[in-house]
């Protein structure tokens, strides 16, 4: 479990990280902007987004192996602390939003062992990221079998975000569903607390409000492991 909560940390940096490089390019005006669960957001799926094309790219080349995964890591570890240094961010209600993370975290990794009951994530989900992790993009491979002729962004972005240690399956492959709801549940929760404390609502509070029935469903928190 320690282990686990380790994993989803550094990632969670380093995917806020790799966003940050991308709302530098093209949203630099968000890097001002004064409500931090917005920044979160936008650079939690702007880093996912970029890692997921990287991965796309690079494996028409080479496997998304250890060395690759450890390189995405490290980066996306700098840049979030480069991000740091020149943008400093005060985030509002800081004790409770702490408290309020670490007990999402321990939630979220309670039962990180458990796989999806998908049944096509034990079909063909996993193997297609396995052959990311293997080899180059192998020419013909829906050949095999046609289902590995489909392709997801989750499937790339499964495929470098990976549990240290690198092993060769095991919950590992489930890390970035639960950065997805670690990064998201504090923005719901910096929404909502933004919402009781002040006269003024924002409709990104309203959205982020309502979107938290979503996340604390059955159906999704079945699938966060």
């Amino acid at each position: 479990m320690l282990l686990a909560m380790v994993n989803l940390i550094l990632w969670s940096i380093a995917v806020l990280g790799w966003g940050y490089l991308v709302v530098r390019w093209f949203f630099p005006r968000m890097l001002k902007a004064e409500v931090f669960q917005d920044l979160l957001l936008l650079e939690l799926f702007c880093g996912l987004a970029i890692l997921g094309l990287l991965t796309q790219f690079l494996n028409f080349f080479f496997p998304i192996n250890s060395w690759i995964v450890a390189i995405a890591l490290v980066s996306g570890i700098i840049l979030f602390f480069l991000d740091r240094l020149r943008h400093p961010i005060k985030i509002p209600f800081l004790r409770s939003t702490i408290f309020f993370a670490l007990f999402w975290l321990l939630i979220l990794t309670f039962n990180t062992g458990l796989l999806t009951s998908a049944y096509d994530t034990g079909l063909y989900h996993l193997q297609s990221i396995r052959w990311m992790n293997s080899t180059a993009v192998p020419l013909g491979l829906a050949n095999l079998h046609d289902r590995f002729g489909f392709n997801s962004a989750w499937f790339s972005v499964n495929a470098i975000i990976r549990q240290i240690p690198w092993q060769a399956g095991g919950p590992g492959y489930f890390l970035p569903m639960q950065i997805l709801a670690w990064l998201y549940g504090i923005a719901v929760w910096l929404g909502l607390v933004n919402m009781l404390s002040n006269k003024v609502r924002l409709p990104s509070d309203v959205f982020l409000a309502a979107t938290s029935l979503i996340l604390l469903s059955g159906r999704v928190r079945g699938q966060l492991n």
